[in-house]
């Protein structure tokens, strides 16, 4: 059963916003839902968490990155992955990203805001659902280690990562209380990250 859409998202329906009711995936019901439904896909995708308080410019920059450089995923918040002798370091020793150069080191956090192009849209929905096994509580993993795999680099849009305030009263710490105080995101990394992944992340490091 659908509930009622709050008196604000009404109101934006009767100007012509799309409401769309799917299953329930948790953070992957963000993207993966759409890409399931659209036969084609050829317009970019853009995600973004619905706590935050977003500038009025803040689509229209992202949608001009794009424009000017499609072959990259861009984002206004990233980390960088750290590598060890052994493989990926803990996801608590990333840091954020300080730098708008592309690269497959750079980890794509979608509480900002991300633009995806169509062609990698693509590639997603023909790699199915795997990371209902894999990672089922992150879904900014599998999207980075699909981008890793199909050598989409990710670019933030600054030198300096961007979070935007939350709307007061809305915050919600679950996700991030399982998969960074509980150390939830370094045990879907093992499943995720197979070798050959690992392989490629030492080679962006050489090059960088």
């Amino acid at each position: 059963m659908h509930t009622k859409l709050p008196t604000p998202l009404s109101r934006l329906v009767a100007r012509g916003l799309e409401v769309c009711y799917c299953e329930d995936i948790g953070p992957h019901t963000k993207y993966h839902p759409y890409l399931m439904s659209e036969p084609v896909l050829d317009l970019p995708l853009v995600t973004a968490d619905d706590d935050k308080l977003y500038a009025k410019d803040w689509l229209q920059k992202l949608f001009t990155r794009w424009k000017d450089q499609p072959q990259f995923i861009h984002c206004y918040r990233a980390r960088e992955i750290q590598l060890t002798e052994h493989g990926i370091a803990p996801y608590w020793n990333w840091p954020e990203c300080d730098s708008d150069q592309p690269s497959l080191l750079h980890f794509a956090t979608g509480v900002s805001g991300v633009i995806y192009p169509p062609s990698f849209q693509t590639l997603l929905k023909h790699a199915g659902d795997e990371f209902r096994e894999l990672c089922p509580k992150a879904d900014d993993l599998w999207l980075h280690v699909m981008a890793l795999r199909h050598g989409y680099p990710v670019r933030q849009m600054g030198n300096q990562s961007v979070e935007y305030p939350g709307i007061p009263g809305s915050s919600r710490y679950a996700l991030r209380r399982t998969n960074v105080d509980e150390y939830g995101n370094d045990k879907q990394i093992a499943r995720t990250y197979q070798p050959n992944d690992i392989h490629r992340l030492r080679d962006a490091a050489r090059q960088a």
